[in-house]
């Protein structure tokens, strides 16, 4: 359908005049017009088995069709059918050390159009997929579920579509607990059986009346995602213009399937119960009144568990020394979405430090870090928060440029780093996340967190222990790391 090049008054002019005329002809005005509940329809059939012979089976279809179709043609809709063999037929599957059942039901639909009184007849089929299933727990009626769809239709004038299904083929594998095929005389396994319709009972899924025109409502545009987790994708798209149909709201579908409808002409839904770390697609149409389904849009969703690899770069400050090192390595990450709970491994390269004793006597070293445990903490709508526990080392001590034989110094306990991400801009974590939709290749984009430590005192490297911890520890210290997702 789409928008019409015509001003939206000139719209509403012409719509209102195909109201009058639609009403005249005694048809209700509506392009698709979707029924208040699916359509469904039960019967009984009498199927003959291997072994135990002829056993009743009820079938039960079940689809969204709509009641009134403006235009020539219809699409195929899904639906499921509910297939439940008696309990005698079940009760055959156990002494045959079956564990499972699958396998597909072929249906025959007759449809009956009725066009300025003349009627023809199609028939057409569909085949419903049954996935496996395992026996009741307990003695009774085995149901099994088969999905699939009412084949769409094509009229040659105004009338009237009537469905009516006509017959149903079994096709059923029979499964023993490791997986392997039942063993039934004949090699029956899988088997078709054709069953019979009883008399005496409706055969009619639904009545459809088809008229000319299009008047129906524009089909929903602009259909985007606004958030997206593991397990759910939200989205929203524009009012749809309702011609002379009704717009109460709005159907959403995903991979094919019907999963949300909104009221009150609501442009927004979230989808949830979506598998992680996968495509999926979405479209959208008008409800009661079905306009066209919005163009495709698919959107990947979050895998369950991240793994970022980031590049660290920063600026340790030693209040203590009046001097800054540089801080830089690695952080291999997982992060879970759903919780936000984030942890990394930290692998820190050692650096060149340098201060001058009571502000005179040179001092160099070599400064290491020495991770004790994971970083941890939580990446959020606040942003990222994490904590960690970092021994320092120093070695290759000289002072007024000659080397101090002596091992290396250690804090004797380790530095205690609580860092988080501050104000959104260029260098900082976004808040709210790492956005909409995942970019390819990584979903955290990185940014900078910072905070204050404090250094405790150092041994190992006596008798210089007291002469480095005077020079190095105390409060008061800062470090500002920079993450950058590889």
């Amino acid at each position: 359908m789409g928008n019409r090049p015509v001003p939206l008054l000139s719209r509403r002019i012409a719509a209102a005049a195909l109201t009058v005329a639609v009403t005249a002809t005694g048809i209700a005005a509506g392009a698709r017009t979707a029924a208040a509940e699916p359509d469904t329809l039960t019967q009984t059939h009498t199927c003959v088995f291997p072994v135990i012979e002829t056993q009743p089976v009820i079938s039960v279809l079940s689809a969204d069709l709509p009641q009134q179709v403006i235009g020539r043609t219809m699409a195929a809709t899904q639906a499921e059918l509910d297939v439940t063999l008696s309990a005698d037929t079940a009760m055959m599957f156990p002494l045959l050390k079956t564990a499972t059942v699958e396998g597909t039901v072929a249906v025959e639909f007759d449809i009956t159009r009725t066009v300025n009184g003349q009627s023809d007849h199609v028939r057409t089929s569909a085949v419903f997929t049954v996935a496996r299933t395992p026996l009741p727990a307990a003695p009774g009626p085995m149901p099994l579920v088969g999905a699939g769809v009412v084949p769409g239709l094509e009229m040659t004038g105004d009338g009237v579509a009537r469905i009516d299904l006509t017959r149903i083929d079994l096709t059923l594998t029979l499964r023993k607990p490791d997986g392997t095929l039942v063993n039934i005389p004949d090699s029956l396994n899988p088997f078709t059986r054709a069953c019979t319709l009883d008399p005496g009972q409706n055969n009619t899924l639904s009545a459809i009346t088809f008229t000319h025109g299009d008047p129906g409502p524009d089909t929903p545009k602009n259909v985007r995602a606004t958030a997206v987790s593991a397990s759910s994708v939200s989205l929203a798209w524009d009012e749809s213009w309702p011609g002379i149909g009704t717009v109460d709201g709005y159907e959403v579908f995903a991979n094919g399937a019907k999963v949300a409808t909104t009221v009150d002409k609501a442009t927004t839904a979230t989808v949830t119960g979506l598998a992680p770390d996968t495509a999926h697609t979405f479209t959208v149409r008008t409800y009661p009144t079905w306009s066209e389904f919005s163009t495709p849009l698919t959107v990947r969703t979050w895998p369950a568990v991240l793994r970022p690899v980031f590049d660290l770069s920063g600026t340790a400050k030693v209040k203590a020394a009046n001097t800054s090192v540089t801080v830089a390595g690695s952080a291999a990450a997982e992060y879970n979405p759903a919780s936000g709970a984030f942890t990394a491994d930290l692998a820190l390269k050692p650096a060149p430090a340098s201060t001058k004793w009571l502000g005179i006597v040179p001092v160099t070293a070599e400064v290491g870090f020495v991770p004790e445990g994971k970083l941890a903490g939580t990446f959020t709508g606040a942003g990222l928060t994490v904590s960690a526990k970092v021994g320092i080392t120093l070695s290759k001590l000289t002072v007024f440029g000659f080397p101090v034989a002596a091992p290396a110094c250690r804090t004797v306990a380790p530095v205690v780093l609580d860092l988080r991400s501050a104000g959104v801009g260029a260098t900082s974590f976004p808040p709210g996340g790492p956005g909409p939709v995942p970019p390819p290749g990584h979903i955290l984009p990185g940014g900078t967190v910072s905070g204050g430590f404090s250094i405790p005192a150092f041994a190992g490297c006596e008798p210089y222990a007291g002469m480095v911890s005077t020079m190095v520890s105390g409060p008061d210290n800062t470090l500002e790391l920079g993450l950058r997702a590889r």
